[in-house]
């Protein structure tokens, strides 16, 4: 569970340090590199103020509620 929180947070942070500088497909790629690395399903999902902000990762796989806490 401390593996999943921890990525939770890195996945958080990288979202927020970046800021508004970063588009939606490098910040998708950032996030597919860091999935790539880890031995788990992850799903992303960003909806930002406009439809060009909205990022989804693995967005119609259905995940155990406790997973998106």
């Amino acid at each position: 569970m401390a593996k999943k929180t921890s990525f939770a947070l890195l996945i958080l942070l990288l979202i927020f340090a970046q800021g508004n500088s970063q588009t939606i497909e490098s910040l998708r790629k950032e996030i597919t590199d860091i999935m790539k690395s880890k031995n788990a399903l992850v799903g992303v999902a960003i909806d930002g103020p406009t439809a060009k902000d909205t990022l989804s990762i693995h967005g119609k796989r259905h995940f155990p509620m406790q997973s998106v806490f």
